[in-house]
């Protein structure tokens, strides 16, 4: 049996903030892996009361919820592939879940109509957004697009002939129209790749939802019955079920190797103190990331052509 990760030198103390946890977790990922012994804040505590502390296991193990164990390895990329429990402790195996190296998965078409959507022939709930929409029964999340580029819903959005015509240095609030340009032209599926980077630095601190697979749409269309065409997305966890945290801040970014967005919405519509909006006319962009970015979006297009049209 491998030596479980310790909680820390000093001994067992309650932790109940993710990005807490996720920092002692790091030698897990230093090591590839490994068994962590998680005891329950209860136990702890009815063991502080009654002296039984004396007789702790060594080394000592963390003390958490099972929960929140759990949720925070796989944020960091960690499955569980063993567990064992015994009274109020658990002894957990995590390995590496391998989701980054994965081929994207693939979807051929998805059509969006109101609050649902169906992909490939099964309709699901969505949660819609401006710039992309969430499928919380498959979890993952999908950017709008038109003509295989990111595309926006949100009113401020300039109408076509204003992009194309209009002055670039025009101020629309916080942005110019060469912003918005620059923002419309990006092909969709390079900005899922810089998404997908981006959610998985964050996640590794804990300062995000786990991130799985990239996903690829071959056709993505709309129930006006516009033109159809490809996506790009990724696997993400609901973070409804999450354990709540403090916010994160903006050197939390910093320290996971990412910009905020220009309006810093990263920042305040965080869901239970976890960055998820990540996209905006500016968006959430990783740091000294191109190449990450490039396999990603190399993927993504491999997907897309094997998939036919």
């Amino acid at each position: 049996m491998e030596q479980p990760i310790a909680a820390s030198a000093a001994g067992m103390r309650p932790i109940g903030d993710a990005m807490a946890l996720a920092s002692v977790l790091q030698p897990l990922i230093t090591a590839g892996g490994g068994e962590i012994l998680v005891r329950s804040p209860w136990a702890w505590r009815a063991g502080r009361l009654t002296g039984a502390m004396a007789t702790a296991v060594s080394p000592a193990p963390l003390v958490c919820t099972p929960r929140l164990a759990r949720q925070v390895l796989g944020q960091m990329g960690l499955a569980i592939t063993g567990q064992r429990r015994s009274g109020l402790d658990w002894l957990l195996c995590a390995r590496p879940s391998g989701a980054a190296a994965a081929p994207p998965l693939v979807y051929e078409n998805c059509t969006v109509s109101g609050s649902q959507c169906r992909i490939d022939g099964q309709v699901h709930a969505i949660r819609r957004g401006n710039w992309a929409f969430f499928v919380p029964a498959l979890g993952i999340k999908i950017l709008h697009a038109r003509d295989a580029r990111r595309f926006c819903f949100h009113e401020s959005r300039p109408d076509d002939r204003t992009l194309a015509t209009g002055d670039g240095s025009l101020v629309l609030g916080p942005y110019t129209l060469a912003d918005w340009r620059a923002a419309l032209a990006t092909p969709v599926v390079r900005r899922a790749a810089e998404n997908v980077v981006s959610a998985r630095r964050l996640a590794a601190i804990a300062a995000g939802p786990a991130v799985g697979r990239a996903i690829a749409i071959g056709a993505l269309s709309y129930g006006d019955g516009g033109p159809a065409t490809p996506s790009a997305g990724f696997e993400i966890a609901d973070l409804t079920g999450y354990v709540r945290k403090p916010a994160t801040l903006a050197e939390d970014l910093d320290r996971a190797g990412v910009t905020a967005d220009r309006i810093r919405s990263a920042l305040r519509q965080q869901i239970g103190g976890y960055v998820s909006d990540l996209d905006s006319v500016v968006g959430v962009m990783p740091v000294d990331a191109d190449a990450e970015v490039r396999d990603v979006e190399s993927r993504l297009n491999a997907a897309l052509s094997a998939a036919g049209p």
